[in-house]
This record gives structure tokens, sequence and C-alpha cells, in this order.
């Protein structure tokens, strides 16, 4: 059995992610804002402005370590922005952020971003060229041209963004991936940072679940796409970000407020990180964890990490909730839905992973478990439908259609909105919705989309 690793370090349990993302983003814009002040006086390689870079790089650090490791600053119209999120600027922020707009636009800059990582010499460096410009326009090109180690900065309008607000508004299939993408990063980085014994904050796990809990409720179908998509499913981090979508539309199923989804999907997204102990425990069932002790051994790794409060709690208990069958039926209520999850997730897994049966076959499956709570159950199937969202099934009339929606009337749970692909024959036809609760027609079956090779992902959110 593998050796215990359990990490260094500790991070506290914050009182918001809003509120650290705007404390954050006032540090930066008014570092940045102190930096090119002391420049205009200053070379930025006399010793009286190295306090004043040290003073920048420190919140830039924490920036990265508490909210993202990059960090772009946007200037759009008179509002600023740090990686597309809106700072609420209070008045002297704001004359700061109007300050720096002004004077990157004569080099026609409007985001300056920072790596992870960036040197306190690259930091020096990029403010003495825009110094140069400064005091010189006609150099403006020149650094246009160069490389600053960990730095990048455009002009918005040349790459097609524009300058008003709306521009930065993405579609919503492009915001679901992009949320799902950077919940599967979160999770990959802290399962390799907890592997190596480094220090594992949990912040950015909670501010990448609640940028996908605060996606619009008209994205609900494609959320819950997001389960049928077979990328990173064969590996861990995309296993735990599944168990936190499943947990997530669960919970907004219940009515939960966003504060409390946050907690259950982090919660859900950390319970198996003690799968990392071992490659044979990624898709082993809970009771092989148990037997490893694995879910009690990722409990202690996230422990100097999980804060106080609630919270943090929450996902210790649920953690050790999954490493009996007892308390995986009978446990915390949260305990009952991170386990029906999960085995909806294995019991979905091609062969050699898991079972590879039919999402309505595992529902089905997941009924007649006796270590799952009924009622837990009984959500995730009215969450997901009998068909869910992506399932590719064979219609009464023949044709072949795609799940793209499911019935928020649990009476009406067979009959999700589809669309048509091919006809009876199989040939490919001119797509149309269809509801099936208004149609007449129903669902005699499902296919397998790698049987007739139909990639279902690029369906759902090309």
């Amino acid at each position: 059995m593998a050796e215990s690793r359990r990490p260094r370090g500790g991070d506290a349990e914050l009182d918001s992610d809003e509120a650290l993302f705007q404390r954050g983003a006032a540090s930066l814009i008014g570092g940045l804002f102190v930096m090119l002040k002391v420049a205009m006086v200053h070379r930025m390689d006399n010793q009286a402005v190295v306090p004043v870079a040290q003073r920048f790089s420190s919140a830039l650090a924490e920036f990265q370590s508490e909210v993202s490791p990059d960090a772009a600053v946007q200037f759009v119209g008179d509002a600023v922005y740090i990686n597309r999120r809106l700072v609420h600027a209070d008045l002297t922020t704001w004359e700061k952020a109007g300050f720096l707009a002004t004077f990157f636009a004569k080099m026609n800059v409007a985001e300056i971003s920072f790596h992870e990582r960036v040197p306190e010499l690259s930091i020096r460096e990029f403010i003495q060229a825009v110094r140069e410009v400064a005091l010189d326009p006609s150099t403006a090109e020149a650094v246009h041209r160069r490389r600053f180690l960990g730095i990048s900065f455009r002009d918005l309008e040349a790459h097609g963004v524009g300058r008003d607000e709306e521009a930065l508004v993405l579609p919503d299939r492009f915001r679901v991936l992009r949320a799902y993408g950077v919940i599967v990063a979160t999770l990959g980085a802290l399962v390799e940072r907890l592997q190596q014994g480094k220090s594992a904050p949990l912040v950015p796990v909670r501010r990448a679940v609640q940028e996908f809990v605060r996606l619009p409720d008209g994205t609900r179908p494609l959320q819950l796409g997001i389960l049928s998509l077979e990328h990173y499913r064969d590996r861990l981090p995309g296993r735990l970000a599944s168990l936190a979508i499943m947990v997530v539309c669960m919970g907004k199923r219940l009515g939960l407020g966003v504060a409390d989804l946050r907690d259950a999907g982090v919660a859900a997204g950390l319970c198996g990180v003690g799968r990392a102990m071992s490659g044979e425990l990624v898709f082993a069932s809970p009771d092989t964890c148990a037997a490893w002790d694995a879910f009690a051994e990722g409990a202690r790794w996230l422990v100097p990490y999980s804060g106080h409060g609630k919270a943090a709690a929450l996902r210790i208990i649920t953690a050790i909730d999954q490493g009996s069958a007892e308390t995986r039926r009978r446990g915390h209520p949260l305990s009952r839905l991170i386990a029906v999850a999960d085995r909806y997730d294995l019991a979905t897994q091609r062969p050699p992973r898991g079972l590879g049966l039919t999402p309505d076959a595992a529902l089905q499956e997941l009924s007649n478990a006796p270590d799952l709570d009924r009622a837990a159950v009984r959500l995730l199937v009215t969450t997901l439908g009998l068909f869910p969202v992506g399932t590719t099934v064979r219609l009464s009339t023949g044709e072949t259609a795609i799940v793209v929606d499911v019935s928020q009337d649990p009476r009406r749970l067979a009959e999700p909105r589809v669309m048509v692909v091919a006809d009876a024959q199989g040939a490919a036809m001119e797509r149309r919705s269809i509801d099936l609760a208004e149609s007449g027609v129903s669902i005699e079956g499902t296919i397998d989309p790698a049987g007739i090779d139909l990639n279902v992902g690029h369906f759902l959110f090309a």
C-alpha cells in the first residue's frame, strides 16, 4: 500500500470568493499605478524603485496564489476587468485604473497579462520599457516586438474584442465549456501538487466551482451535456469534475443557494482525491478505495488547507462517508448524493475503466444498489432524466436522435426534447427538434454513438 504523503503548509477559509477577488484586484491596480508613477521619476534599475517593485510582486503573487494563476488586466471603456471579471472599484481605485488605461492607450495596449511565476526582474524591465515609450512615443513599436518573461500585452481592438463590455461576454456553449475546463484544470493542478507534497490551497477550486454554479439558468441543458463528453473522463481530474457537476446540478434541482451549491460541488470534487494514491484506484469501487484507506487519506491530505467552518467540515465528512456502505446510504445527505454520482460515473465509464452501461441502464443499476440511498438515486434520475442530455436514442419513427434537454416535470422523464440527426435508414438528414412530451413520438431504445460514428460532444457544443 502506498505510503502516506501528507502535504505541507496551510490556508485559511476566506469569507467569500468575490471579496477575495475584489481585494486582490484593487491591490494589483494600486501596485501597478504606483509602479508607473515611480517610473516617471526613476529608471527601474534605480535602488529607489526596489521596494515598489517588491510590493507589486507580492500583490501579484498573492493574487495568483489565492485567485488565479494568471492576471489579465483589461481596460474597456471606463471599466477595468481582471480575467474578464468586472472590478467593482471604489473612487480611488477607479481613478488609478483610469490613469493606467489612458497611459497604456498611448501604446495601443488595453490588456496586460501577468502569467504564473513572473520574475520581479521581468516586471521591472516591462515598466522600464513603458517608461521609454512615455518619454519617446516612437519607441512603442519596438516595445511591442519585445518579449518579457511571464508578461504579455495586446490591443483588444486589434484582436477583434472591441472596447465595450458586451464584447467580453462569451456565447453560452463556450462559457459552459470554459467553466468545465477550469474545474478540470484546477483539480488536476491540485492533485499534482498533493502528490508532490506541495502547498495546495483550495481557494482556486472554490472559485472554479463557483464559476460553474453561476452559469445562467438557460445553460442548464449544456451543463448536463458536459456529462456526456468522453474527453478527460479517463483521468482522475475529469472524474472528480464530473462528480462536482452532477452534485451541483442535483443541488440546483433542490433549490440550493449559490454558496451552498459551491460548497457541495467542492466537497464532491475533492472527496476522491485520495484515489491519487495509486493509478489502480482511479476507477476502483468505493470498497476497494476504502481498503486502501484512500478516502481518509485524501481527507488528511486536505486538512492543512481546509481552514475552518462548515464548508471545511463538510469536505472531511463527505470524504470519510464514502468509505463504508452504511454511510454511503445513511450518512450525511451530501455524502449520499456524492455516492450516487460516483456510482453513475463508474457505471457509464467505457470498459475496462467501468461497466460501459448506457445512461438509462446505469440509472436502473443504481436503483438496485443496496448501498445507495433511494431518495438520492431518485434525485439523480429527476436531474438527468431517464435519458440524459447527450444520449443517442432510436425513436418510434425509426429515426436516430440526440437528447438535448430533459423535462423539468418528473412525470415526463422519459419524454425529453431531442434533435433528430438521421432517418430510419440511418442517412443524415436536416436536423429538427422534437419535444417528445407533445409529439406522440417515443424512445424505443438507446444507441452507442461510437457504433454509428457520431460525435455527441461536437454536436452539443460546436
